[in-house]
Parts: C-alpha cells; sequence; structure tokens
C-alpha cells in the first residue's frame, strides 16, 4: 500500500544542516559520551549495535531532537507530505551488514575488485549448478540460492579485498590471526580497489546516501565511517546530525527483519484495516540453513550468523564450533564483521534507531497490560490474511 522513497529520491534533511548551521550550538553530554566510547581503544562496533550501545546512540539522538530550536523545518520538503492529505513519509531498510552483502553480490564487486576465488571454478569440490560452483563468485540468483555460501563470500571479500593492506596506524589494530588470513588469498588478481569503484556508493553507506548524506562526506577513500568519527569531530557531527534529521523527518521505517511488526505499526499510524496490510513476497531467497538441510548457525560462525541477522548479534565474538573449524577457514571472524560495521556505520546508527522506534512505536499503538496479547493476535490474523491472498493467487 505504500512506495518505498529510499530507493530514486534524493530529499535533502541535510541541506538544512549545512544552510542553518548545526542543530544545537554543541552537541549534547550523551552525544559526547556516545563519541567518546567510539573512541575507545577496546570497543568494538558490535559493543555499540548491541542493546547497550544501541540506547546510547538513542538518547543522543533524542536529544539532538529535542535540542533543534523552534522554528527550524527539518522536516522533508512539504510536497512529499502534502500529497495526500494526513500523509505519512516512510522509508525500509536491512540490516547493514546483509545490505552489504547483497549489494557486492549484485554490483559484482568481488570480481571487480580482484578478490580471488576460494577455488578453481568447477573443479576442486563444491556443489555446483551447470558452469557455477558453491565456491565460485560468479554466482546467478539459481545458485545462490540453492547452494551458494554467502557467508564465506563475505569473509572472503572483506579479508582479500576491503581490508587487504588496510592499517589504521595507532587504532583498531587487528588481531594476529589477520596477518596469516590476509597471505592466504594469494596473489591479487588486478582489479580496483572497492572504495574506488565509481558504484560504491550503492554498495557501502547506501541507505544515507540515498537520503541525502553528502557525498562528499562519504569520499571514496580507505577510511571508513566509524573512524573518521572516532577521530573528526567534525564528521562525528554531520552523521549525528544527520541520523536526527532523518529521525525527525520520517514516521515509520519498515524494517526488513521486522517487516509484519512494521506494517502493523503503520497500520496503526494511518488507521487502516488489517486487509489493508496484507502482501506478498515477490522475491525471497531460501534461507541458509533449509537450503542446506540443518540449522544456519551449526554451519556458520556466529559473527557470519550476526551478519544475517541482528537478533544473533550477542553471540557474535564467540569461537564457532569444532565443526566449523574444521570444515573451512572461510568462516567470517569477529573482526571481519566490525570491519562491515564499520564501512557502513552511518547506515548502522540509522538502523539502529529505526529498531528502538519500531518497538518504541509498537508499545504506543498497543499499550497497557493486554497490548503484548493483542500485537500476537494481529500478527497471528495477519499471517492467516497473507496465507489465505497466497492460496487465492495460487488458483
Amino acid at each position: 500500500p505504500f512506495g518505498l522513497l529510499a530507493d530514486h529520491s534524493r530529499w535533502q534533511p541535510l541541506d538544512e544542516v549545512k544552510s542553518r548551521g548545526l542543530m544545537a550550538p554543541r552537541l549534547p553530554p550523551a552525544c559526547d559520551a556516545y563519541v567518546g566510547a567510539m573512541g575507545g581503544a577496546t570497543t568494538t562496533p558490535r559493543d555499540l549495535a548491541a542493546p547497550a550501545g544501541a540506547a546510547r546512540l538513542v538518547a543522543c539522538i533524542d536529544a539532538l531532537v529535542k535540542a533543534n530550536p523552534k522554528g527550524t523545518t527539518w522536516r522533508a520538503p512539504a510536497a512529499y507530505r502534502d500529497t495526500v492529505a494526513g500523509g505519512l513519509l516512510l522509508t525500509s531498510a536491512r540490516w547493514p551488514p546483509i545490505r552489504f552483502l547483497s549489494a557486492i553480490e549484485q554490483f559484482s564487486v568481488p570480481q571487480r575488485s580482484g578478490t580471488p576465488c576460494s577455488r578453481s571454478r568447477n573443479r576442486d569440490g563444491g556443489t555446483c549448478h551447470g558452469q557455477t560452483c558453491a565456491r565460485d563468485f560468479r554466482f546467478s540468483w539459481r545458485c545462490l540460492n540453492q547452494s551458494a555460501s554467502r557467508h564465506e563470500l563475505l569473509a572472503t571479500f572483506v579479508r582479500c579485498s576491503l581490508d587487504r593492506g588496510r592499517r589504521v596506524a595507532g587504532r583498531g589494530s587487528p588481531p594476529p590471526e589477520a596477518a596469516s588470513l590476509a597471505a592466504s588469498c594469494g596473489a591479487r588478481r588486478g582489479g580496483t580497489a572497492p572504495w574506488l569503484l565509481p558504484d560504491w556508493r550503492f554498495v557501502s553507506e547506501s541507505v544515507s546516501h540515498t537520503l541525502g548524506f553528502p557525498d562528499e562526506a562519504h569520499a571514496n577513500s580507505a577510511a571508513d565511517s566509524w573512524e573518521r568519527m572516532a577521530t573528526d569531530g567534525r564528521f562525528a557531527r554531520l552523521a549525528l546530525d544527520f541520523v536526527a534529521a532523518v529521525a525527525a523527518s520520517i514516521d515509520v521505517v519498515a524494517l526488513a527483519e521486522h517487516f509484519d511488526d512494521s506494517l502493523l505499526l503503520l497500520r496503526s499510524r494511518a488507521r487502516w484495516s488489517l486487509q489493508d496490510i496484507v502482501y506478498l513476497s515477490q522475491k525471497q531467497r531460501q534461507p541458509e540453513g533449509a537450503r542446506r538441510g540443518g540449522a544456519a548457525d551449526a554451519r556458520t560462525s556466529p559473527a557470519a550468523a550476526a551478519a544475517l541477522a541482528p537478533s544473533a548479534l550477542g553471540r557474535a565474538g564467540d569461537a564457532p564450533s569444532a565443526a566449523v573449524r574444521a570444515r573451512s577457514t572461510l568462516w567470517l571472524r569477529p573482526h571481519e564483521l566490525d570491519s562491515v560495521l564499520k564501512r557502513n556505520w552511518v547506515d548502522t546508527m540509522l538502523y539502529l534507531y529505526f529498531n528502538a522506534s519500531l518497538w518504541k512505536g509498537l508499545g504506543e499503538a498497543y499499550p497497557g497490560a493486554g497490548g503484548a496479547a493483542s500485537l500476537d493476535a494481529d500478527r497471528t490474523r495477519l499471517a492467516e490474511l497473507r496465507d489465505a491472498a497466497r492460496r487465492e493467487c495460487k488458483q
């Protein structure tokens, strides 16, 4: 029932940051504390993406929005909101690591950046479909849905291309095994550094790019957003003001990982019926565990599970099982997941704030002692309506 604003529009809430100056004379204490934590010697992106870290971000952004002086318009252009009387401004978002993985697949970034294939094409094992094998990088959609190990692709790309030869002096030193892992990549097969590719803006920090974060701030360089926020106060202020501007502008964000719940919140805000939010999935990737005949977390490292689903983030630093270690060296390490998060930290902050806003909004839409039961009942009813629509469409 709604179109997605984030695909191609270029509304620019940050234009007002440029023209009016920063939101407040200085960062609120909650934001100073948040940026200070990013600069901590032992703080990782996983720490600040976990619930306690996300709560610190929410406190910062809420303080920035509250500090917004009266009369300053942080809303999107009126044309969007006034198209329909009482309309809502909407967008959608996915967990940034899985969106990043989809983007490097879509734009063939591993091949273009010289990431070596982990095995010879169609020779050294792995399930093959025609000329495309599980260990190749030239994946077809059919192969991706049947055999390809996405977490191994991500691990190899981060290890052999994204992080290769990149070291930030004096900060965020990689673990001792990183050097040996990089050596296992072999010789670079030509290609361009990923961040120098002309369409890298659609791969790294693509949501913030689309919603108006200035291209010059997302300079194509080896530096990632996390490092820049931790070391450059102006960039940190720019990024936090941007997240606050988006938070003050968008009414409902549909999270891919909680899509039904997002629609239930939209239904409450728009005063629609459950029938109004029934939908059918037009493209749906089969979960890795289902296509491999087992639970996904039994065949991947905890860090890989967290890259594929934010609900697994709490265990991302755990060691993988002996079976995973024996099967392959291509399991994603915690510091490699951190690299993905760092490369998409502005997007990650947006996602963390949107996620908190979703549950806060649902708490307001389904209040009181019976709220949780009412929400569960609506989830069940929506699933039943979707199943009925699916059966009818198949007929």
